[in-house]
């Protein structure tokens, strides 16, 4: 699975492109076994998915949605569509008959979009991520496909995003008349999503307010509010009950300014622990260190043609792209313990089957 070359593209070849493959091995399978069997044990899987909208459902969630039981759930939905997609990306590169690879391509695509059909109704980002995530893993399936594969997925994927919008953000449902109201909200949702003037002069405002309230402890809080994996883990879950009772720095901002929940960004965190120069030192370096780190991950993921490494990378790098906009430090570490890092796990374990082979 790994290339000998580390610095050769496992989508490219002398004679041309090939494309991405995908085993499910012995310890990968067995992996997903345990995670089936710990979710029906736990047996609040049902209860957990009701709280996630479909295609054809929209739900609101109500109660805490990133359980054990929502990323096995991930985890387990990520290994049957790769097992899927590789199934017939097999068999459409044997078939010679030209009606019957298109319509294993079809198929392939049809088992590959499934993978977006679930998703949270107020995290319109994750589901962008989600998609796009999707596209590029299918695409490294069929890289010669991709005149197809990219317009349809944008066109798809992007209608479904920017109508779970509309809807769930801007309170617009199609026939409805548009009101100045929507262009308020539409403001208000611009300046959160990319770090706009407006969050930036509310921090340079409220510095004087909230800098004396961020101590050792608002930091640590920070920190660790950021780490979604620590309240999954069983043997870790003491260390956020810890600091169940210390605002955030942005719990502190929003008291502060008494309104709309901004996504504050690095200048507002570094603002309010050291200085307002250093706020502006570290926006230029979060970014800096965001494009490098896409290279180290591009880099990385150059080195397999194992799919699921290559659709966890893709993750990866997905938030990267989106923290330059964004560009919160909690935001991003958050994102990536939700389910990349999960998937990287997975990759690996599935990896580890390849190496230990039994003899008979």
């Amino acid at each position: 699975i790994d290339l000998k070359d580390g610095n050769k593209s496992p989508l490219l070849s002398d004679n041309g492109p090939t494309h991405a493959d995908f085993r499910l091995s012995w310890t990968g399978f067995l992996f997903l076994a345990v995670l089936i069997i710990f979710v029906v044990a736990r047996g609040r899987l049902l209860e957990s998915l009701a709280q996630l909208s479909t295609w054809f459902r929209a739900s609101v969630s109500t109660g805490e949605v990133n359980s054990y039981d929502l990323i096995a759930f991930e985890i387990i939905r990520t290994g049957v569509i790769l097992v899927g997609v590789s199934f017939f990306a097999k068999l459409y590169y044997k078939q010679k008959n030209k009606f019957l690879k298109a319509v294993l391509f079809i198929l392939a695509f049809a088992v590959a979009t499934l993978n977006t059909m679930f998703f949270r109704y107020d995290q319109r980002t994750a589901l962008a991520q989600l998609i796009f995530a999707t596209m590029f893993m299918f695409l490294s399936f069929f890289p010669k496909q991709k005149r197809i594969i990219i317009p349809v997925s944008v066109v798809v994927g992007g209608g479904l995003v920017a109508a779970i919008f509309l809807e769930g953000t801007l309170h617009y449902s199609f026939g409805d008349t548009v009101s100045d109201n929507m262009f308020v909200e539409l403001s208000k949702m611009s300046e959160l999503y990319v770090s706009g003037p407006t969050v930036v002069a509310e921090t340079i405002d409220t510095i004087p307010v909230v800098a004396p309230l961020v101590t050792v402890r608002t930091v640590i809080s920070d920190i660790i509010n950021s780490m979604n994996f620590l309240s999954m883990i069983p043997f870790t879950r003491w260390i956020p009950a810890l600091i169940a009772n210390v605002p955030t720095s942005n719990d502190l901002f929003k008291d502060a300014i008494g309104c709309y929940n901004y996504i504050l960004p690095n200048f507002s965190y570094a603002s309010y622990y050291v200085s307002e120069f250093l706020g502006w030192a570290l926006e230029t370096f979060f970014i800096w260190a965001s494009v490098r780190l896409i290279c180290f991950v591009e880099k990385k993921k150059n080195q397999h043609n194992d799919a699921l490494f290559y659709y966890a990378f893709t993750y990866f790098e997905i938030i990267l792209g989106q923290s330059i906009f964004i560009n919160n430090f909690r935001l991003l570490w958050h994102a990536f313990t939700v389910l990349p890092i999960w998937l990287l796990v997975f990759a690996v374990i599935n990896k580890i089957g390849y190496k230990i082979k039994f003899k008979r």
